[in-house]
């Protein structure tokens, strides 16, 4: 079995969706995604199992830093990028008096 063959594309495809939806919501992480896989994990073939497993650990990773990023709460425990402090903000000046 390929990387290329349909049914290893299809697990790596569900597996980011799956990954992405987890780490995407603040308070998921890609632990509790992966052990919430596991089990059924078990029952695909290796090749299968392992790409689905891979690409939701990466995607899950990911996507915790959207919610860190757009609402500046952290989304997973280890976001890189956010540890460090933001102090500048964009700021809306007034208009310009007439």
């Amino acid at each position: 079995m390929n990387l290329l063959s349909p049914e290893i594309l299809l697990a790596m495809f569900l597996g980011g969706l799956y990954g992405a939806f987890f780490g995407a919501l603040p308070g998921l992480t890609a632990t509790l995604a992966l052990s919430l896989f596991i089990p059924f994990a078990l029952f695909l073939p290796p090749e299968v199992g392992l790409a689905a497993i891979i690409s939701l650990s990466a995607t899950a990773i990911f996507a915790g830093d959207i919610g860190a990023v757009m609402a500046r709460i952290p989304g997973t425990p280890p976001p890189p990028p956010t540890r460090r402090r933001s102090t500048s903000s964009p700021k809306l000046e007034d208009p310009p008096s007439p």
